[in-house]
């Protein structure tokens, strides 16, 4: 009764749910768990413990390296991934040319600028590369 196609509608269901949390999950339900600052708005008393001037610099260089690769850059979040860990990271989401990246409180406090910097290097090699929408395809194609 539940016809020949109902392998193909539960895919595009599981498809398409699959975008849909994609989209949700950064601005609805990960700030139920953690707390996000922009990075502007965060001080280096916030993250490294010294007197209270704004990262003007790191936000800079990370701006030009975003420039380079001409990645849409719309904001820069720092996230207190430290409440949970002592794992210092970083990612970046968004679709099309709403791009956000977010760093670890723990990534400022454990590295220097130009160390964070290599660290979205990376990151956005996967981008520039289209790692992401490659493997969300190759799953995607496994469901």
């Amino acid at each position: 009764t539940s016809g020949p196609y109902v392998a193909l509608y539960l895919w595009l269901f599981t498809f398409g749910l699959s975008i849909f949390m994609m989209t949700i999950y950064p601005v609805a339900i990960a700030p139920l768990f953690n707390k996000f600052d922009k990075l502007e708005e965060v001080t280096t008393a916030s993250i490294v413990g010294s007197v209270g001037e704004a990262i003007l610099p790191l936000k800079e260089a990370i701006e030009t390296l975003a420039g380079r690769l001409s990645f849409p850059l719309k904001q820069l979040y720092v996230m207190d991934g430290s409440k949970r860990s002592g794992h210092s990271n970083a990612y970046m989401y968004g679709f099309f040319k709403n791009k956000r990246i977010v760093l670890y409180d723990t990534l400022c406090q454990q590295c220097e600028e130009s160390e964070v910097v290599a660290v979205l290097a990376h990151e956005l090699g996967h981008w520039k590369l289209s790692h992401t929408p490659f493997l969300f395809g190759v799953c995607a194609s496994g469901l």
